[in-house]
């Protein structure tokens, strides 16, 4: 249960179409890897995974992970399952074709609607936009014994970004009631720009067209 409540973004986060403002780091053409993991504690249910996840702007996007590998490029998304091993790919009508990769995921039967002030929010911490979106929601700026750490409150949720001595983003931790969601960052860095070939599926997969 735990898995579908948390991580079903990870195989349907290129289907979500916010038309929301663009951060300055996601509007670089530089692409961003992250390799994390995640820990999490959902209504005293725990999960751990792992995964990486390239990205550049809001138009390429691969990501890997247990559930699978995800490629986004333009309106086009391919979505390969390692559990299932259906391969699905959508194209989007618009009129928005951003592609997002939020970090939070709200509870199944949790009251509060993420659509909703001050929730909406939330979807806009995104992998690769971390650091942005704390400045730019006025989070406090923590400094102890080479700790650095914004801190903001979003509701019921209290947010931190952990950052090393060089500003990088080492990880993300989101709290609330029965809710402990931690991404720990293995590594964070701008490589760059490998071509749309990367962003684009193997080409001995037969995928299964589905409307978005």
């Amino acid at each position: 249960m735990l898995l579908m409540l948390l991580m079903k973004t990870i195989l349907t986060i290129l289907f979500f179409v916010l038309i929301t403002p663009i951060s300055h780091s996601l509007a670089k053409e530089s692409m961003i890897h992250i390799d994390f993991e995640v820990e999490a504690i959902v209504d005293g249910q725990e999960y751990r995974s792992s995964g990486e996840i390239w990205r550049i702007g809001l138009s390429r996007l691969k990501m890997i992970d247990d559930e699978g590998t995800s490629f986004g490029k333009d309106a086009d998304v391919w979505l390969i399952s390692s559990r299932t091993n259906r391969a699905i790919h959508s194209y989007d009508k618009g009129p928005s074709t951003n592609i997002r990769a939020p970090l939070f995921d709200n509870p199944e039967g949790d009251l509060i609607l993420h659509t909703q002030p001050p929730y909406d929010k939330m979807k806009q911490l995104e992998f690769g936009n971390e650091k942005d979106f704390f400045e730019l929601n006025n989070a406090q700026k923590h400094i102890s014994d080479n700790l650095i750490y914004y801190q903001l409150c979003i509701g019921k949720y209290v947010l931190k970004l952990f950052l090393d001595a060089d500003k990088k983003p080492t990880g993300v931790l989101i709290e609330g009631s029965n809710y402990y969601v931690r991404y720990t960052y293995k590594k964070y860095e701008l490589l760059p720009d490998p071509g749309d070939f990367f962003f684009e599926p193997p080409k001995n997969v037969q995928f299964e067209e589905i409307e978005n």
